[in-house]
């Protein structure tokens, strides 16, 4: 049995804690790279309620992401930057600037293998803090632009939504959108990236090559979140692969997550105590390899306190649920036997089943 953990969660303090992001503004824009096509619009979006909350929906869905990465501008003429910075300043640029925004991620997007898009630019506000959302609409059933010519020789788009899409499926999630924030001194970093078609060990040269370097000139940054989330991952990656007893699997995962909770700060070194002394070395060096950036880190709130448990059997059975529920032992029970196999057992007052 295979004992592992993860989680969902934000970037910094803010952005970590949007909850409810209002809809001040959105617009539209069609991208087709591989037509050589784009089509700005001159006006923002028509919001009634649908399209408020579907837009709201992939924000939530995509800032919170598990993979989301901290990220700050890069060059004093970033054209996205300015851009960015010119709608926080003077929200009447809004149509303007995002029509610059647009056609930098166009220019971006001239290998043709990169999929045609349209790019939503949203302006919200969450906990009395304005942001702006780059979503990236790759084009699905889910929803479809719509063209209008005005009388005035002016373009008007309109966003069109499939009435059974109420909530963003695995298959409508956003693969790559930026969330950006306020230039302020006191940030370590300006952008939330999503980039859902790389993994940790490939960010830092895929996902610059066109969404982070290409479109928004900016670099990735190790913050607390990233360092914290490696931490996790890595060392149940390890204890999974080097332990083969499941109690001492199990100790040793328990021991990570107390230490998470109880120090301000945590030395990896030091930390690598808890790991036979054969392995204490090629552990250290593994969460090296798997980007963790330094020895130290200050363990990030929002991954510590939402966690889940997922229990994998040989036979490949998966059993996923909140880890305050494994630990209450009300609603999952698992019981050595004898011949050296587990037990487990689920109470519930109701389930559904269906074959896939």
């Amino acid at each position: 049995m295979y004992y592992n953990e993860f989680n969902r969660g934000g970037i910094n303090k803010t952005m970590r804690n949007i909850k409810e992001p209002v809809i001040k503004n959105a617009i539209l824009h069609i991208l087709n790279n591989r037509e050589e096509f784009k089509k700005m619009s001159d006006y923002t979006l028509e919001l009634d309620d649908k399209i408020k909350e579907f837009i709201k929906k992939h924000i939530l869905k995509s800032v919170n992401d598990d993979k989301t990465r901290a990220a700050k501008f890069e060059g004093e003429n970033n054209s996205v930057k300015i851009s960015c910075n010119n709608i926080f300043e003077n929200p009447d640029t809004f149509v303007k600037s995002s029509k610059e925004i647009a056609n930098q991620l166009f220019i971006s997007m001239s290998n043709k293998t990169i999929s045609p898009a349209d790019l939503i630019v949203v302006s919200f506000e969450s906990n009395n803090n304005n942001y702006l959302a780059l979503l990236k609409m790759d084009y699905n059933e889910i929803y479809i632009h719509d063209v209008k010519e005005t009388e005035d020789g002016k373009t008007k788009t309109k966003l069109v939504v499939d009435e059974r899409s109420s909530l963003p499926n695995l298959n409508q999630k956003l693969q790559k959108s930026a969330f950006i924030q306020p230039e302020n001194n006191d940030n370590n970093f300006d952008i939330v990236i999503l980039d859902k078609q790389t993994n940790s060990k490939s960010a830092d040269k895929d996902i610059a090559q066109f969404f982070l370097r290409n479109f928004l000139n900016a670099k990735l940054e190790k913050d607390d979140k990233h360092k914290t989330r490696v931490f996790k991952n890595s060392t149940i990656d390890f204890v999974n692969e080097k332990y083969e007893d499941s109690k001492e699997r199990e100790e040793i995962i328990s021991y990570m997550y107390n230490t998470l909770e109880r120090k301000s700060q945590i030395n990896i070194r030091e930390f690598s105590d808890v790991i036979s002394e054969e392995n204490q070395e090629e552990y250290v060096e593994f969460l090296i390899s798997e980007d963790i950036g330094d020895y130290e880190f200050k363990p990030d709130e929002e991954i510590i306190n939402n966690k889940k448990v997922v229990i994998k059997t040989r036979e490949d059975i998966q059993i996923r649920l909140d880890k305050v529920l494994y630990d209450e032992e009300r609603y999952i029970k698992v019981k050595s036997l004898e011949d050296g196999g587990y037990e487990i057992s689920i109470k519930t007052d109701n389930y559904d089943y269906n074959i896939k």
